[in-house]
């Protein structure tokens, strides 16, 4: 998994990421214990895509997937726990396609 640190406030721009099963691992900086926080993805509706984003606590996946479906937006809603604990990061991934691209997206 390619791996990224995204800044709590910060956001990133031209991102990219293989249309055929490309996934990305943010590492979450500044983030504050008991703080609701919100990570989302935008792409453009040129390219028809699927992404998926899920948060990781550490080494594990939390299964927490609280995600909404906008149009050509994926959002996923989260809280932290005690500051202590803090490792979290995001897995963002792209659906399969039958054909090989890179997706240009913003976080």
């Amino acid at each position: 998994l390619d791996g990224a640190v995204l800044n709590v406030g910060e956001e990133l721009k031209a991102e990219t990421l293989p249309l055929k099963l490309g996934s990305r691992v943010y590492k979450l900086q500044g983030l504050k214990s008991l703080t609701w926080y919100e990570v989302k993805i935008s792409y453009p509706a040129s390219i028809p895509a699927s992404f998926s984003l899920q948060l990781k606590k550490g080494d594990l996946e939390s299964g927490l997937n609280r995600n909404r479906r906008l149009l050509n937006t994926e959002k996923l809603i989260f809280k932290t726990d005690n500051l202590d604990s803090i490792n979290d990061q995001v897995l963002a991934y792209a659906g399969e396609l039958s054909f090989d691209a890179n997706l240009v997206y913003n976080v």
